[in-house]
């Protein structure tokens, strides 16, 4: 079966879009300004995340998903942790209205917003 670019296209730019506004409504989460400004991430590497300045994941709650980092920046360097409560005690998160939107995101529709080219996009088949 061919590829529909077209549809990829339309595709990509709804989720382009999305994160654009997701950014812009959260500048003041902790994870959301590192991706703002790169300059705030720390100088060194997770060693087992060496090509990572993000790690996202999505989580579930009562009140709804959410999208939080498992690669963290605390007292100036990388921390991993799986846990979503810890991020959510620092308010270190971000709420979608479906967990649909909440997966891109995580995936990483943010990084064409702030120059970042995902891995695999627009790859030929």
């Amino acid at each position: 079966m061919p590829r529909d670019y077209l549809k990829e296209l339309r595709d990509y730019s709804t989720d382009v879009g999305l994160a654009r506004q997701v950014l812009d409504e959260n500048k003041s989460v902790p994870f959301i300004q590192r991706m703002l400004d790169m300059g705030l991430n720390p100088k060194e590497t997770h060693p087992e995340h060496p090509d990572s300045t993000h790690l996202l994941a999505t989580a579930a709650d009562d009140v709804g998903t959410y999208v939080y980092p498992v690669l963290q920046a605390q007292d100036g360097q990388y921390v991993f942790d799986k846990e979503p409560h810890s991020a959510v005690e620092r308010g270190n998160i971000v709420r979608f209205p479906t967990a649909e939107d909440a997966g891109k995101f995580a995936d990483g529709s943010w990084k064409p917003v702030v120059g970042v080219r995902r891995s695999g996009d627009w790859k030929e088949e």
